[in-house]
């Protein structure tokens, strides 16, 4: 499985790389969030939310399992499966009819947790947690996701060499 490896030094490159991300999302895709308590994985996805037209607060759906979300491209269906021990709760709840969602994208935090769940063409997406807001995303590409390694290596690599005035670093792709 091919991967990408990029830092995002502030919350203000996390944006940028999910609004690059959000660009080239396909009403479908399933986005696997994996990383440790406090790794920014609700963050990361309300500035996808954000990019792909959710104009509603984001919020983690942590109690309700799921929170959806209507954006001005794509749908957007929020799970967290932080709380779920079973992929039998997660059909309990009905959930599951949304993975792969029709009309929109489906980014699931904690995804680990009942991995059986994942479609065939999903992106995983691992966040670490560095030195204060720096973060380590690693993105894997599972089945027809391939396409986005492209698209995300040539946002690392354009972002470095042309940050705009004022805004500090970009994203820096890391081997």
């Amino acid at each position: 499985m091919p991967g990408v490896k990029i830092k995002a030094a502030n919350l203000e490159q996390t944006a940028g790389l999910a609004g690059a991300l959000a660009e080239i999302l396909r009403p479908g895709m399933v986005i696997a969030l994996n990383g440790d308590l406090g790794a920014g994985k609700t963050t990361f996805t309300r500035a996808l939310a954000r990019a792909a037209g959710v104009q509603a607060a984001v919020t983690s759906p942590t109690f309700a399992l799921l929170n959806i979300y209507q954006g001005a491209r794509l749908n957007f269906y929020h799970f967290d499966f932080y709380r779920l021990n079973s992929r039998d709760e997660l059909e309990n709840s009905g959930g599951q009819e949304f993975i792969p969602p029709p009309d929109g994208i489906a980014v699931i935090e904690w995804a680990e947790k009942i991995p059986d769940i994942l479609p065939a063409d999903y992106l995983s997406i691992h966040i670490a947690a560095a030195d204060g807001e720096q973060r380590l995303f690693s993105f894997i590409f599972h089945g027809n996701t391939a396409y986005l390694a492209a698209r995300l290596k040539n946002f690392s690599a354009d972002m470095a060499a042309s940050p705009p005035q004022g805004a500090g670093t970009y994203p820096q792709q890391s081997n």
